[in-house]
């Protein structure tokens, strides 16, 4: 969608508030209804199935962005992903925590999140194939669908493989059934974990507090970049595509498993707050040279600088999950995975594009300043969750040493 930003706001008659919207309000509002009944079912029921259902609910959806005519509709289909997208999370965190020690628990994590941030690029780099091949603002005419845009075309294309690719996850053990019987509905409620939740308010409230600017600032980065070097720099749909597609790809392959396993040593060693330690010293290393990014003078100068903030900024896609598995007992994993995909998705998620968005048309008043919004967003949000994070160290510390 990134990179068919300007074709699709021309076709719905949008602008970047409207584009937003679409990118934060319309998935996250829908991906908070629909985590917690998933974390819930991830608790309760076989976990490779529930993941499943939800990536053929957010394939099909995908492939919906195709009938869109206007802006409802694409915000309908928009909607539909953020459901759908909603089972991923708590199921896949729950398996891996199932599956490993806690001591060797942030390296897996890290290999996991591979897919999503790889999966970013790749997308990019894909997309930057798809147009090449197809002109997003032409006309296309498909057997009983009839006459689409180019830009409807690369949905429909991009979603249709969702469905036989989502069938690899139940080549993954479902570990718990053995112990099925034993987990009662009180068990798989949400009141138990609410109660769990309460005791342990210190770190749970600190630690989800922290995620909101954070994955606010990194979910407007991967939104707005593409605009940012189409205004600033003149570059095409397909250039952005293969240049921020690899540097995305290679900036994650090289930094997830790095964090991973220093973080897994640090904690074997007994730095019990490690996760969020290092969490800490990342983002505050990171923001100055991702925010140099968007006032670099050549676009080849900001792509490098971004994915070098990547490389620094990299674990905060599996570390602070990967500290909530280790502190939430295996019956709450799904739905404390759920809780606080439900938080990021509506506060950040949710709120970041819009920010972007309200600043570059607002407060700055022209589009080729995107690049102002991010950075400011970066100045305020990176520190902020940096600051928050030192309140959950001591009660991890003490959670972990009961």
């Amino acid at each position: 969608m990134s990179l068919m930003i300007n074709d699709i706001k021309i076709d719905l008659g949008i602008g970047d508030f409207h584009i937003g919207l679409l990118y934060g309000l319309a998935f996250a509002l829908f991906h908070t209804i629909g985590t917690l009944p998933f974390g819930w079912a991830i608790d309760r029921f076989n976990r490779p199935r529930i993941i499943y259902l939800g990536v053929a609910i957010w394939s099909i959806a995908t492939m919906a962005h195709a009938f869109a005519r206007n802006f409802t509709m694409f915000f309908a289909a928009r909607a539909l992903v953020g459901a759908g997208e909603a089972a991923l999370t708590p199921g896949s965190q729950s398996l891996i925590a199932s599956t490993f020690p806690r001591h060797r628990l942030a390296l897996p994590m890290a290999i996991y999140s591979l897919g999503f941030k790889v999966g970013a690029g790749v997308s990019m780099l894909l997309g930057g194939v798809l147009l090449t091949l197809i002109s997003p603002g032409a006309d296309y005419f498909l057997p009983l669908f009839g006459s689409i845009r180019g830009w409807q075309l690369v949905f429909l294309l991009g979603g249709a493989p969702g469905l036989l690719v989502g069938l690899i996850v139940f080549l993954v053990p479902e570990r718990r059934e053995r112990r099925a019987a034993a987990v009662t509905s009180d068990d798989a409620g949400y009141g138990a974990y609410w109660r769990f939740a309460r005791r342990h308010l210190r770190f749970l409230l600190p630690h989800h507090l922290a995620l909101l600017p954070l994955a606010m600032v990194m979910f407007s980065v991967q939104v707005w970049s593409p605009a940012f070097l189409s205004r600033v720099h003149g570059w095409t749909p397909q250039h952005i595509g293969y240049s921020l597609g690899l540097t995305f790809t290679v900036a994650t392959l090289i930094s997830l498993p790095i964090h991973g396993l220093i973080v897994d040593r640090l904690f074997h060693r007994g730095m019990k707050d490690a996760h969020l330690r290092y969490m800490m010293a990342a983002l505050l290393i990171g923001t100055p040279v991702g925010i140099a990014g968007y006032f670099a003078p050549t676009p080849e100068l900001t792509v490098l600088l971004l994915g070098l903030f990547l490389v620094i900024v990299g674990g905060y896609a599996t570390l602070p999950a990967t500290a909530l598995q280790i502190v939430v007992p295996e019956p709450f994993r799904g739905k404390a995975a759920s809780v606080m995909a439900a938080l990021v998705g509506v506060f950040s998620a949710g709120l970041g594009p819009m920010v972007v968005g309200f600043l570059t048309d607002r407060v700055f008043g022209d589009p080729s300043l995107v690049g102002c919004s991010i950075s400011l967003c970066m100045f305020v949000g990176l520190p902020l969750s940096a600051l928050i994070y030192v309140v959950t160290l001591k009660p991890m510390r003490l959670i972990i040493s009961k």
